[in-house]
């Protein structure tokens, strides 16, 4: 079944590999970006995609846009600019309003929203599903979880899911926890851990994700709502540190920084059940990140 998709934020890591995957089963893809260069330009040629120069933030810039059938929002800010808090309502809110508006008006059939476990900040439980609720988020999960509401708002018009994220691992990762700490390990710095023994599966492989994406658009009307994902069988913290000394080669020490906030595990077995979500094991996803990652 061929399908025109939409895919936001078309530079960033993740929407990369979801176009590429989307074109390798046969879609039809356009992808957009605030700022295409020369790199996105010949990207996008390579792929025979349409790559389209929009500000999502700015209204009105989505008004000659044609529909399109499933629309992937993965455009986002995720760390903090010179502008402050207000890059975050920038591009994780009023972005997310406006395309929620244009998918109001009959423009898509379906919208996958990709949002983050940021949204829980410091939850009290240490298993975490789709009706935990937030507690104290930063501003990243807090304009996040309102880019959620936004396209809630718009759910009797289409179908919405939202795909709540922990890090995303795979070749080019960064700005995540295990992107730093093999970034430590390949450089020799000290890897420094705290709450060694809660289990861990915050993770998913980007093929794990593309594996799902790709999938939608046979999925049943009724798969519809919040979601969150993860790896399959948790292991200690400390075993993933441990993974990734060895699976990179390191020399690294690790050092034991006491404990931090209190860890949680994810429970994605909503996604399993309803959308037939599938994926490797943590330390499958840990070690295979690592190798991809690592010149030999």
């Amino acid at each position: 079944m061929l399908t025109h998709f939409l895919v936001t934020g078309g530079g960033s890591f993740v929407a990369r590999h979801l176009v590429e995957a989307l074109v390798r089963s046969g879609h039809e893809v356009t992808a957009t970006v605030r700022q295409a260069n020369d790199h996105l330009v010949a990207w996008s040629g390579h792929l025979g995609i349409d790559l389209k120069e929009i500000d999502l933030a700015i209204p009105g810039t989505l008004k000659n846009l044609p529909p399109h059938e499933i629309v992937i929002h993965s455009a986002a800010k995720s760390v903090e600019g010179a502008d402050g808090d207000a890059g975050f309502i920038r591009d994780n809110v009023k972005a997310s309003q406006n395309l929620a508006a244009w998918a109001s008006r009959g423009n898509c059939e379906s919208v996958i929203h990709l949002s983050s476990i940021s949204v829980y900040g410091q939850p009290a439980e240490a298993r975490v599903n789709e009706l935990t609720p937030s507690r104290d988020p930063d501003e990243y999960g807090r304009t996040k979880l309102l880019g959620e509401q936004a396209f809630r708002t718009v759910s009797d018009v289409c179908r919405v899911v939202v795909l709540r994220l922990p890090g995303v691992v795979g070749f080019g990762a960064h700005r995540i926890w295990l992107s730093t700490l093999l970034a430590d390990a390949q450089s020799g710095r000290p890897l420094r851990i705290r709450n060694p023994s809660s289990d861990f599966n915050n993770v998913l492989h980007i093929d794990d994700l593309c594996g799902l994406v790709v999938r939608f658009p046979i999925l049943g009307r009724e798969c519809t709502g919040t979601f969150v994902l993860a790896a399959r069988d948790p292991i200690p913290v400390l075993k993933v540190v441990e993974t990734v000394a060895v699976a990179s080669r390191s020399r690294s020490k690790i050092l034991f920084s006491g404990r931090g906030p209190a860890a949680f595990m994810i429970d994605d077995s909503r996604a399993r059940a309803l959308l037939g979500y599938e994926s490797m094991t943590t330390i499958d996803a840990v070690t295979r990140y690592v190798r991809e990652s690592v010149a030999p």
